[in-house]
């Protein structure tokens, strides 16, 4: 469980707090980590993943070294 404290500040709104909050989450990786984890994907597909999106970067750099 993760536990969140936003202190309230008297001239804050909830906007700020709310915007404070996804900021936080976000350099925290929170969001991205539990979008990762909405769908299982097995070892074997997350490597393929990993060496397509590899090629793909090779083959754009070497686009503009040409």
């Amino acid at each position: 469980m993760i536990e969140v404290k936003i202190h309230d500040d008297s001239q804050g709104s909830f906007e700020k707090a709310m915007k404070r909050f996804k900021k936080l989450c976000q350099e925290d990786g929170f969001l991205l980590e539990l979008r990762d984890r909405k769908h299982f994907i097995k070892k074997s597909v997350k490597k393929r993943q990993k060496r397509l999106s590899a090629i793909r970067k090779q083959k754009i750099e070497n686009k503009k070294d040409q």
